[in-house]
């Protein structure tokens, strides 16, 4: 009859530079990058000191305009500028309405 060997419980160790015991890689902060294709978080480790992986942060670059960045503005509509002058034009709108009905009694 054969004999049954024993199981042994096996654990992952990561060895790096020749067998000096380093860290384990899946503890690491994760990248906050999204997918534009499928909508999903990146599973990349971020960089030290970033929220993101090497893919979606080139030399420390965050995909972002910077504040008064007028090299992209192609109407104005979405401008600080023009939707203050909106909002002004809608409450004006609201109180004119307002004052119509007070006179009609409704």
């Amino acid at each position: 009859m054969p004999q049954l060997r024993e199981q042994k419980s096996v654990t992952t160790r990561w060895y790096i530079n020749g067998g000096v015991p380093g860290f384990d890689l899946s503890s690491l902060p994760r990248c906050e990058g999204i997918a534009k294709t499928t909508g999903k978080r990146c599973k990349r480790a971020a960089l030290k000191g970033q929220k993101l992986c090497g893919i979606h942060c080139i030399d420390g670059y965050t995909p972002s305009a910077p504040k008064h960045n007028n090299n992209a503005i192609k109407t104005g509509l979405h401008t600080a500028a023009a939707r203050a002058e909106r909002k002004e034009v809608n409450e004006l709108i609201a109180e004119s309405n307002a004052f119509i009905n007070e006179i009609l009694g409704k």
